[in-house]
């Protein structure tokens, strides 16, 4: 799997949006279907941080490495 996120995008989404969205899981509670959600997306946001890859980018064909290293 080739790495498509940029080191910010990394940082980003494993030290802000996924933080942030398991903090609103806790504050909607797990039971209610936008607490799931919240964890769902927390949960990616560390998964592709942690990878540096994002299978929506390239279901998009974005490769964010490729135009920073330009």
């Amino acid at each position: 799997m080739k790495q498509n996120l940029t080191a910010l995008e990394r940082d980003v989404r494993g030290a802000l949006i996924a933080p942030v969205a398991f903090l609103v899981m806790l504050a909607l509670g797990l039971a209610s279907v936008a607490g799931i959600c919240a964890l769902v997306l927390a949960v990616a946001m560390f998964v592709t941080a942690f990878a540096g890859y994002c299978p929506v980018y390239d279901l998009l064909k974005i490769d964010r490495t490729r135009s920073a290293a330009a």
